[in-house]
């Protein structure tokens, strides 16, 4: 059983033959023995992000490439981190998004927001890319 009582859920990598590029990345993204994760959004949600999204997987493929520049990367995972934590609201940068999520949950529930429930700030997020 996985979260929730749900039921585990199995992708087989013969039925999902162009996610196969993307495995590595989705292992060391969302959080493997030797990176960080992402709390509350694991390896399924960031599998079903790209099974939605070309410009996702396009994003993903610059973590291949061994030439590119940090400034690119940090720019990619900041867009999949809008889209993984489902940013409705086209946020100009992943601070100004954790800021209105933050404050948003503070207005509703008056009462402190649980911190590991934010996105990671942009720094953070670099270092992230960096082990991944």
């Amino acid at each position: 059983m996985g979260q929730g009582g749900k039921a585990n859920q199995l992708y087989d990598t013969r039925d999902h033959k162009h996610l196969q590029p993307f495995l590595l990345f989705v292992h060391a993204f969302a959080g493997c023995d030797t990176t960080s994760c992402f709390f509350g959004k694991g390896k399924m949600k960031l599998v079903k992000l790209l099974l939605q999204n070309d410009s996702i997987r396009a994003l993903a493929l610059k973590f291949y490439e061994p030439d590119c520049l940090e400034d690119e990367l940090l720019q990619c995972a900041e867009t999949i981190t809008l889209a993984l934590y489902k940013d409705k609201e086209q946020s100009s940068s992943l601070g100004t998004f954790r800021y209105n999520l933050f404050s948003t949950n503070l207005a509703k529930a008056k009462k402190e927001t649980p911190l590991e429930c934010l996105p990671p700030t942009s720094p953070a997020l670099l270092q992230h890319c960096k082990r991944a």
